[in-house]
């Protein structure tokens, strides 16, 4: 499966990474990163494995999450053979 990420996705991601490195620290950024590449993985295999956020009814597009760590959670949604990585979330924020 091919994976895409949004222009929004790489944003969000980048300011979650951000704030765990300033917070947190090298090691929680690398924990981070590892835990967003395999979570990639795992929904490129099982792309229903996310729960769903919501389903948009002007395009029929069903966006799933799949939580990343305590903080944070990865947006996504499937057309056709493509994984699209929509956006990064974090859930202390209200979006």
């Amino acid at each position: 499966m091919k994976i895409v990420w949004t222009r929004l996705a790489a944003n969000g991601w980048q300011e979650v990474a951000t704030y765990i490195l300033q917070t947190f620290g090298v090691k929680a950024l690398q924990e981070f990163e590892q835990r967003t590449y395999e979570a990639e993985k795992e929904v490129s295999f099982m792309p229903n494995i996310g729960a769903i956020e919501w389903n948009d009814p002007t395009t029929n597009v069903i966006y799933r999450y799949i939580v990343i760590n305590r903080r944070s959670k990865m947006l996504y949604f499937i057309d056709q053979d493509t994984l699209y990585i929509a956006d990064f979330w974090d859930v202390r924020k209200q979006h």
